[in-house]
């Protein structure tokens, strides 16, 4: 057995892609097609902007209480140890609660690229149905 490599420094993800302090590990990356395991780390009411995943994605909660949304769906409410299954090519965000944080793994497997991204989600968007 041996050690592969050190636990990864944590970047903050950029306004571009996200609304709010969103901070990221890449955990792991292998394979062909290639699968990215990231952890992050959202603060209450930080979200992802509208993306896609060609292969789809999984999420893990971890902590605190997430929202996710699939464009055209109802927001979805997730606590820790509940798993999401993102399919295919549809659009969705996902981030924490107004208030609480949250830190979820996300699994991601690509022939190339991870994500398309979209729009920011909007104040409007977000608070859809929740205030």
């Amino acid at each position: 057995m041996q050690t592969l490599r050190d636990y990864p420094a944590a970047l903050r993800q950029t306004a571009d892609v996200t609304t709010g302090t969103v901070w990221t590990e890449a955990l792991a990356q292998t394979g062909s097609p290639a699968v990215l395991v990231n952890r992050a780390h959202f603060s209450p009411g930080a979200r992802t902007c509208w993306h896609r995943h060609q292969r789809g994605q999984t999420l893990i909660i971890e902590s605190g209480v997430a929202l996710v949304q699939e464009e055209g769906g109802p927001i979805l409410e997730l606590r820790p140890q509940q798993i999401l299954e993102c399919a295919p090519g549809v659009n969705h965000w996902h981030g924490a609660s107004g208030d609480h944080a949250m830190t979820q793994f996300a699994i991601t497997t690509a022939d190339g690229q991870y994500a398309t991204w979209g729009q920011l989600v909007t104040d409007e968007q977000y608070y859809a149905g929740r205030r």
